[in-house]
């Protein structure tokens, strides 16, 4: 029985070659466009939803207007807005800031070990208030026990101490621009 519906569509696809055609490649692409729409949204939709509480965490972005009235989209803000938004609206439970290097290179030592690096990102203490980073090493609790405190990613901790325990260490970081 299903060999004679093949039968039939294959004689009427051959029949109306051009149709048939352009038939069969739109309904493809109309196939591609929905596929490749379903995963954008589904990648939008994944986006940092591994955080506790991840709905409730907003970004806030600002755009820079040139002379010439051109916008630049622009994620920074002026240092003082999280604390002023906190005192402000008491609606925000807690607030962060982020600095990233911007392509600064700084040198970090530690011994005799010392390495050129670029990907460095400045936060305040708060900034486990609001992410939810798993530690290998401490707690959120006490991850700035100072104002000179840095936390590292497990492959720069082995890169500068080996197998040592980095916790309490000592490194000396020099803003080499």
């Amino acid at each position: 029985m299903f060999k004679n519906y093949f039968t039939i569509a294959w004689r009427n696809l051959w029949k109306t070659k051009s149709s048939s055609l352009i038939n069969i490649i739109g309904l493809s692409t109309g196939m591609l466009c929905f596929i490749i729409i379903l995963l954008y949204i589904k990648n939008e939709l994944s986006f940092d939803r591994y955080h506790k509480d991840s709905y409730h965490i907003y970004r806030i972005v600002k755009d820079f207007v040139n002379a010439d009235g051109t916008k630049i989209p622009d994620a920074t803000t002026p240092p003082a807005l999280a604390p002023a938004l906190r005192h402000d609206l008491p609606e925000i439970a807690y607030a962060t800031r982020l600095f990233p290097a911007w392509g600064r290179k700084y040198l970090i030592q530690y011994k005799d070990r010392g390495f050129y690096e670029t990907n460095l990102i400045r936060v305040d203490s708060s900034f486990f208030d609001v992410f939810d980073f798993p530690f290998v090493k401490g707690n959120k609790n006490n991850a700035f026990p100072g104002p000179l405190s840095i936390l590292l990613t497990q492959t720069v901790a082995k890169k500068y101490f080996g197998n040592d325990d980095p916790v309490g260490k000592t490194v000396r970081i020099n803003d080499l621009i």
